[in-house]
Parts: structure tokens; C-alpha cells; sequence
């Protein structure tokens, strides 16, 4: 009943239990005010991705370090988001928002996946990218980036954890 609902949720709440192999990185701050990304870290991490094609992987490179180092946030938190959100983790493989639609007769491109809500996913993320002018593969990543920063990171929500548990601006009763 109720209480197993309750015990469920507070399971989420609770950061101890995100302290496992699987689910660390909730806690990695989004942000790097140091603005230290660099080209070898971001091309270490595009390897045996969608990014990795020949003679671009280090243009992608370049468009998440600028990215990354714009919006003073971490070069390693964008990539991971966008192989995980995208399905660009395996060379040749990336989800229809990512690798480019034909939208209102604009290709556009959504490398993040925002905006791409249940139900209608494709379509809304088409959208969100059409509305924001994503028509390039390095304007999805540094536009991309920077409504991430402005969304999330500006509020206070700069880890997954509070992201995904919406901790700021709860209203109280």
C-alpha cells in the first residue's frame, strides 16, 4: 500500500543509496569554473562512438571543449550526457534526434535529447531543437550546453542527483 510507496520514494531521497558502482556519478558537479577542458580528454572520450568518424572526431572534440569551457562546465559531464541520452555510444549508432531530422524543412539536430518528453519524444525534441536554431551538429552541442547551464546549473541543480529528484524551488505548503 501506502507505506511501500513511501519507502520506494524515500529511497530516491536518500543519497546513500545512489553510493554503488552504477550510480556514483549522480553526485559529479556539472560545473568547472576553471574552465579546463581540453581536446584530449574530449577525444579520448568520442572513441568507438557515433562521434568517431573519420576526420570529424576531432571537430566534435573541439565543439564540446568550447562548449564545456563557454558555459564553465565539465567537457566529460556533456559527452557522457549526450552518449547517454542519444545512443551515441556505439560507433555508427545514434538516436534520430541526434544524427539530424528534417523538421518544418530545417535539418536540425538535438545532441542532448531536450525537450524529447514521453509519449511523443521524436517530435517534441524536434521541436525544442527547431525552436532554439539547432541546424548543425556544433550548434546542438554548444546550444545544447548552454540551455543545460541556464535550466539546471544556474538554479542550483549542478549534479544528476538534484536534477533528477527537482530539489530546488519545491514550493512548501
Amino acid at each position: 500500500g501506502s507505506e511501500m510507496c513511501i519507502r520506494d520514494r524515500m529511497n530516491y531521497v536518500e543519497p546513500s543509496t545512489y553510493l554503488d558502482e552504477r550510480h556514483i556519478m549522480a553526485f559529479l558537479d556539472m560545473k568547472d569554473k576553471n574552465k579546463s577542458a581540453c581536446m584530449n580528454q574530449a577525444r579520448n572520450m568520442l572513441i568507438n562512438t557515433y562521434f568517431d568518424q573519420p576526420g570529424e572526431i576531432d571537430n566534435y572534440a573541439k565543439y564540446f571543449v568550447e562548449a564545456a569551457n563557454e558555459n564553465e562546465m565539465s567537457v566529460s559531464y556533456l559527452i557522457s550526457k549526450v552518449i547517454i541520452e542519444s545512443a551515441a555510444g556505439s560507433k555508427g549508432s545514434c538516436s534520430r534526434l541526434c544524427a539530424g531530422n528534417n523538421y518544418k524543412g530545417n535539418m536540425i539536430y538535438n545532441m542532448y535529447v531536450i525537450g524529447a518528453t514521453d509519449g511523443d519524444a521524436v517530435n517534441q525534441g524536434m521541436k525544442t531543437a527547431y525552436e532554439n536554431g539547432w541546424t548543425t551538429e556544433e550548434l546542438a552541442i554548444k546550444g545544447g550546453a548552454r540551455w543545460i547551464n541556464e535550466h539546471y546549473i544556474l538554479v542550483g541543480q549542478d549534479t544528476l542527483y538534484k536534477q533528477r529528484l527537482s530539489l530546488i524551488h519545491i514550493s512548501e505548503p
